[in-house]
C-alpha cells in the first residue's frame, strides 16, 4: 500500500490509517512566517514578512500540485542525479601564493580574510 500524507496548515504528516487522507491546504500566516525567521535568525521588515509570506504559500501551493500526480508504480529515489557520481584522478598541484590570494581581497586582517559579520549577537 502506498504511504499517503495527510496536509493540515501547510504542513505534511503520515496518514497512518492507510485511508485516503484528506489534503487541507492554507496559507501560512504572518505568526508561522514569523517563527521561521526566527528559526533562521534573520530578521525582516513588515514588508518583507508579508512577501516571505506570499512566497512561501506559492512555493507551498506547487507542492501541493505535485501532491497530485499518479506516481503508483514509481520508485522512490534518493537523488535525481546520475546513479553514480564519476570521479576525477585527484592530482595535487601547488597552490597560489597566500600574498597573491589575499592581495585580492577587499577586506584583510593579518593573514586571513576579514567578512561583515553574518549572525546578530
Amino acid at each position: 500500500m502506498p504511504t499517503r500524507y495527510l496536509f493540515v496548515e501547510g504542513v505534511q504528516a503520515l496518514c497512518y490509517t492507510g485511508a485516503v487522507c484528506e489534503r487541507v491546504f492554507m496559507e501560512l500566516t504572518r505568526a508561522e512566517v514569523i517563527h521561521i525567521t526566527a528559526l533562521c535568525r534573520v530578521a525582516m521588515t513588515d514588508d518583507e514578512l508579508e512577501t516571505m509570506r506570499s512566497q512561501l504559500s506559492d512555493i507551498l501551493g506547487h507542492f501541493e500540485t505535485l501532491q497530485e500526480l499518479d506516481v503508483e508504480g514509481v520508485a522512490p529515489t534518493g537523488h535525481l542525479g546520475m546513479s553514480q557520481t564519476v570521479l576525477r584522478e585527484d592530482s595535487p598541484r601547488p597552490s597560489l601564493a597566500r600574498e597573491d590570494v589575499l592581495a585580492n581581497a577587499p577586506l584583510r586582517e593579518d593573514n586571513y580574510f576579514r567578512v561583515h559579520a553574518v549572525l546578530d549577537e
